[in-house]
């Protein structure tokens, strides 16, 4: 099933137009979503499932100083023409300003292009002076965390310290080596008060 191309209205919503690979001419009457709209971007977009969830961007065309008119008043064409292969022109004219008018010119094969990936093989986008960039970047990461597991295992330690010492329990006083107190059974005449020797 080919894929359709259209526009995304003012409501987000996709809005087909006509099939990716027909030949075919397509014109359609647009407006304003505000009052006294000076300008309109409308945006191209092709899509598989005919919704926005797949759709692709392929490009945008701006239309300046329309007629300032009340919302839904102003009528701009907007034609469509594809050659079936890829290739889209699209132009856009204010009605009420024939001479206002903008066009676009599109190759979806360019698109298809873009997105087309080469597992495994170097396209060489990507310079010597990028890579050596990268080569050359400091791994922050790598000190963050291995300074932050340091940190953690000192406290850790500390903590363990600590418990263990609380569960030693207070200090006691040792209670003092018994003294043995000996007198002497001869009284010495020292101011008549008798002679002790302690004897540790």
């Amino acid at each position: 099933m080919a894929a359709a191309i259209g526009i995304k209205q003012a409501n987000g919503d996709f809005h087909s137009i006509l099939e990716e690979d027909a030949a075919v001419k397509k014109r359609i009457i647009l407006t304003t979503a505000h009052d006294n709209q000076k300008s309109v971007q409308i945006d191209l977009y092709k899509s598989s499932s005919k919704t926005m969830a797949d759709a692709m961007y392929i490009g945008s065309i701006v239309l300046d100083s329309i007629t300032l008119k009340l919302k839904g008043e102003p009528s701009i064409e907007m034609i469509l023409n594809s050659t079936g292969d890829g290739a889209i022109d699209v132009s856009v004219t204010d009605l009420g300003n024939p001479g206002n008018e903008q066009h676009l010119s599109v190759h979806l094969k360019s698109f298809e292009e873009d997105e087309h990936e080469y597992p495994g093989f170097d396209t060489g986008k990507e310079s010597a002076e990028t890579r050596g960039g990268a080569e050359s970047k400091f791994p922050w990461a790598a000190v963050i965390v291995i300074g932050s597991v340091l940190i953690l295992l000192c406290i850790g330690l500390w903590l363990l310290l600590f418990r263990s010492k609380n569960q030693e329990g207070p200090v006691q006083e040792a209670s003092p080596p018994p003294v043995s107190v000996q007198y002497n059974s001869r009284q010495g005449h020292f101011g008549g008060i008798p002679s002790y020797f302690l004897v540790v």
